[in-house]
């Protein structure tokens, strides 16, 4: 398989311009910063930091509470 993370143009997510590229912690999308840090928000809610679910393939859900929770 070839590897695409140089050549992405939008982010795989949101479809915004790639100015910055980061791969995703759960799966091998190419996202942009935005669509990073909502991944962190996730990762802050699952157990350990959500180090058992990295590469796992999925984005896992967290509840809307969790993370007005976050922000209060």
């Amino acid at each position: 398989m070839e590897d695409k993370f140089f050549e992405k143009e939008n982010c795989d997510r949101c479809g915004n311009s790639l100015k910055i590229r980061i791969m995703s912690w759960f799966t091998d999308d190419v996202i942009c910063p935005n669509c990073s840090e909502k991944e962190s928000v996730v990762r802050r809610h699952l157990p350990d930091g959500g180090r058992d679910f990295e590469g796992c393939g999925y984005l896992p859900k967290i509840t809307k509470e969790e993370v007005q929770n976050e922000n209060s």
